[in-house]
């Protein structure tokens, strides 16, 4: 760094021996975006090194890297050369961080195609920890490029880190409540300790477990509330409009329709009981309004964490069918994409089902209640209107109808 003054580059600093920190790059976020990473290791070094820059991409700086000939370190080298000659060496060899970590790697995978798929994890796992989605996106394509794999399978394993790192924080905070829990209930003077802290984390798939030498209060045992049917049609309806929304849903029959125009045209003036739910739909339907079709892309990164997060679910594969499967069996299965007409109307059909037993369900509380004949009288014809509507439903749905 001395060096590299006296020669009169100055906007230059060291992290003197030390791993580089969290507080160091924010330090330096203050003063600029754009940092240059210079090396002066061997590959074992420089790979080494290269999981503090992950650091750098999750504050959302930009990072480039530079290596300097064998032997060379930026010190040896300025002297070397000179100022002008070593800041041209800078310009001309700087690289993005995915363009050199893919290079550095792919020269020690060679042709094993397990090492390359562990590369290209690794490469996602460092793309999906910047902030700025249109950045994602581009590094995104460039290491699609470089990999020779599909853009949209790179996109689908990013949605499954960061969906993993949206539960692990809930978790991280679950454990953190249950030991503050514990500590408010515990003696005065005595504190939590780190086994019994560990001993108390859960998850929905965990159960939680207490030392058997602290006092334990009374158990408050929390119901989780029981979804409806309804609920899980309204889902359904937006995971379709998330993940195909500007597709159209028959070129063959309807060239030019979009899934989403027609869902919201089917299923207006139709609201959501489940809150999340109704919040994306208003989204859709005013993004629809101002006639644009919001990608998936545009959920995963939005502003409000609670819709992205639930993009983040939404998009992610439940199930995957091995490419194999064809290969070796002959038997092609079908995929969303090419039953998206079919999906669509099915779900819109259950969605008008499930709100129109609700609405029969309302209006024979309300037949109970009232013992007004008038009153009665009108109920009586929208149940026999909605009955009407059950059955039109099941007959396209092909189900039976009870009398």
């Amino acid at each position: 760094m001395v060096s590299l003054h006296q020669a009169g580059i100055h906007n230059v600093v060291a992290s003197s021996g030390t791993s580089l920190t969290l507080e160091q790059i924010r330090l330096i976020a203050r003063f600029t975006q754009n940092i240059t990473v210079l090396y002066d290791g061997d590959a074992a070094g420089i790979k080494a090194s290269l999981r503090g820059m992950d650091m750098i991409l999750e504050e959302g700086l930009n990072v480039k890297l530079v290596v300097f000939p064998e032997g060379e370190d930026p010190d040896s080298y300025v002297q070397k050369i000179g100022s002008e000659a070593f800041v041209k060496h800078i310009e001309q060899n700087a690289s993005d961080f995915i363009t050199f970590k893919a290079e550095l790697s792919l020269k020690e995978a060679g042709n094993d195609p397990f090492k390359r798929a562990e590369i290209i994890k690794d490469m996602v796992e460092s793309i999906s920890k910047i902030p700025d989605s249109i950045k994602r996106s581009v590094f995104f394509q460039k290491t699609a490029s470089l990999m020779n794999i599909d853009e949209n399978l790179l996109i689908l394993e990013s949605n499954k880190i960061q969906l993993n790192r949206v539960k692990q924080k809930e978790k991280d905070t679950k454990r953190e409540d249950n030991r503050q829990r514990l500590s408010n209930d515990l003696p005065p003077g005595v504190s939590v300790s780190s086994g019994a802290e560990e001993l108390m984390s859960f998850s929905e798939e965990d159960h939680a477990f207490f030392p058997e030498s602290v006092p334990q209060a009374n158990p408050v045992t929390e119901d989780k509330p029981v979804r409806s049917g309804l609920s899980y049609h309204e889902e359904e309806c937006i995971r379709l409009l998330i993940n195909y929304g500007s597709r159209e849903v028959d070129p063959g029959l309807a060239p030019g329709i979009t899934l989403m125009q027609y869902i919201l045209s089917e299923i207006e003036g139709l609201e959501f009981k489940t809150p999340i739910y109704q919040r994306i739909l208003l989204l859709c339907r005013e993004k629809f309004i101002q006639g644009t079709v919001p990608e998936l892309q545009y959920f995963l990164s939005h502003i409000d964490s609670e819709i992205q997060r639930e993009a983040i679910d939404l998009a992610t594969e439940k199930h995957t069918i091995s490419e194999f499967w064809h290969k070796k069996h002959e038997i092609y299965v079908p995929t969303e994409l090419d039953k998206l007409a079919d999906m669509a109307f099915t779900n819109i059909l259950r969605l008008k089902k499930a709100n129109n037993e609700m609405n029969m369900a309302e209006i024979k509380a309300k037949l109970i209640q009232t013992n007004d004949a008038i009153e009665q009288e009108v109920l009586l014809t929208q149940f026999m209107q909605a009955k009407e509507v059950e059955k039109q439903i099941a007959k396209e749905l092909g189900t039976v109808v009870v009398k």
